[in-house]
């Protein structure tokens, strides 16, 4: 927006009389007001179902379009956890010790002139129950072979990505 200035000049004719020049000129742009800087969190994704014991990688992303960043902190459940200079934005969260349930993630943006910006996602942490195996006797037992079997009857609410015998010479063997 143009700023318009009048200027009144007055001069003093030969003839004693008083005569006023307005000149309407160009004093240039306003300066364009500060813009907030844009954040977004660009993992986990927003409604992510994380298992609880898993470690989760929050990733964010933070520009301004007329200055710099100069900070981005993120929040769990509006808890700081950590707080950067500089890119990149990214935490490592265990979630070992979370509970489960709903958890809000927030990263906020400050520039350069100490304009702020959010971005908020959810993330939902469950907990699963381990399956439930039975096994039959072991039967037919030779120097090199025997023959056994088993049945997963309960999968803990989570898909069963393996099966197989752990077998060795004394009780309870397992895998290494």
């Amino acid at each position: 927006m143009k700023r318009d200035v009048l200027t009144i000049i007055s001069i003093l004719g030969i003839s004693g009389m008083l005569f006023f020049l307005a000149n309407c000129g160009d004093e240039g742009e306003d300066p364009e007001p500060n813009k907030p800087p844009t954040v977004s969190i660009t993992s986990p994704s927003n409604n992510a179902i994380i298992e609880k014991g898993e470690t989760v990688q929050i990733n964010v992303t933070a520009n301004d379009p007329d200055g710099s960043v100069s900070n981005v902190t993120i929040f769990i459940d509006n808890v700081e956890e950590d707080s950067f200079n500089s890119p990149p934005y990214s935490l490592s969260v265990s979630t070992a010790d979370a509970e489960v349930g709903s958890h809000t993630v927030k990263a906020e943006a400050t520039d350069n002139e100490g304009l702020k910006a959010t971005a908020q996602i959810t993330v939902t942490i469950t907990e699963s129950d381990p399956p439930v195996v039975t096994t039959a006797d072991i039967t037919e037992i030779t120097g090199t072979t025997a023959t056994g079997g088993g049945e997963v009857t309960d999968d803990g609410g989570n898909d069963v990505t393996a099966r197989g015998i752990v077998w060795g010479k004394s009780s309870g063997p397992t895998v290494e």
